[in-house]
Formats: structure tokens, C-alpha cells, sequence
């Protein structure tokens, strides 16, 4: 995130969030998400989710800045090729930039048929609705799920996310994919 940035915040099925361009859209997001009850400042659980070593290149910046902000609680749901060896593992990238990861899970079937794509949106589905559903049960829901790009596997995540109630704030989705199944 930089100083030039816009950030779109949409609004969910209760409107607590309202959709507003701003240039100065992180603190837009911080006022939007927090809310202020009798004891002071509540902490809000913000999830941003990564599948790629590119998606994560980009997410860096803005979850160095999350992990600053006292009111959030900054989850790293870290899934896709990050956790496979044929991708390099790129899970080792995060780690050694000392982020904490908070849920990793393994969503990606072998094989790129429409198929394999298909069991990957569902694997993905299924593995995040889990995850969502038991931190819901536990009493720690999130407030909000970052994703970035167009990505199959992030159809899967999103649709948990909707079925939880969980807003969404989605970052950077076909801009340059013309035609292209993700």
C-alpha cells in the first residue's frame, strides 16, 4: 500500500461497511473494520489470505502494515503452491520473512484438466468452509478475508467466505486475464 493507493471496501449483507474510494484507503479500511464499544477499541481478526509467491509479493506491504495496526489480529492463511514441492515451497519465502502463519492447508490436486481445476475450487471450498465454520464455533470469526487476484482456487475461498458471512475485500482480479479460465 502506498500513499497513492485506492482501496475498495464493500459492503456486506448487515452494511457495516460501505463502498468509498479513498487515496488514504488503509485508514478508511482500519475506521471501517473497528468499532468502538464501551471499553475502548475492540481488536478485529483480518485474515489475508495467500496461494502464490506472486500474489504473496504483492500482499507483503500491506500485511507488514496489518501486523503494525494494535487493532487488528493479522491471520495468514497460507494454502495453494506455497505447500507443494513441485512449486518450490514457497511457504520457506514467508517464513523467513517471519510472518506468522496462522492455518496452512493443502488444496491442490495434481494435474491441470478441468477436472483436477474443478477438485481444487472444490478442495478449496470445503477446506476453508471448515476452517471458517471452526473459528466461528471457537468465538474467534473473522471480521474480514484479504484475497488478491482471479486465481480457481480463490472462487472456492470466497464462496466459504460468503457462506459465513464473511466480507471480503478482493484485490486485483482480470485486469490482463482476457479469456483465460483463472
Amino acid at each position: 500500500i502506498t500513499d497513492n493507493s485506492i482501496v475498495v471496501v464493500a459492503g456486506d449483507a448487515k452494511q457495516r461497511y460501505s463502498t468509498k474510494w479513498r487515496k488514504d484507503g488503509f485508514s478508511d479500511l482500519i475506521e471501517r473494520v473497528t468499532e468502538v464499544n464501551e471499553e475502548g477499541v475492540m481488536m478485529k481478526k483480518i485474515a489475508v489470505v495467500t496461494t502464490t509467491r506472486a500474489d504473496y509479493g504483492i500482499l507483503k506491504p500491506l500485511i507488514q502494515k496489518l501486523i503494525k495496526v494494535p487493532q487488528f489480529e493479522t491471520c495468514l492463511l497460507v494454502t495453494g503452491t506455497h505447500l507443494e514441492r513441485a512449486f518450490g515451497e514457497t511457504i520457506k519465502e514467508i517464513q523467513t520473512d517471519n510472518f506468522p502463519i496462522y492455518w496452512k492447508k493443502k488444496i491442490l490436486e495434481p494435474g491441470d484438466t478441468p477436472l483436477d481445476t474443478s477438485k481444487t475450487v472444490a478442495n478449496a471450498l470445503r477446506f476453508f468452509a471448515e476452517h471458517f465454520q471452526q473459528e466461528r464455533i471457537e468465538g474467534k470469526p473473522y471480521d474480514l478475508v484479504i484475497v488478491l487476484g482471479d486465481r480457481t482456487e480463490m472462487l472456492g475461498i470466497c464462496l466459504a467466505c460468503l457462506n459465513e458471512g464473511i466480507p471480503i475485500a478482493h484485490l486485483h482480479g482480470g485486469e490482463r486475464s482476457e479469456g483465460v479460465v483463472d
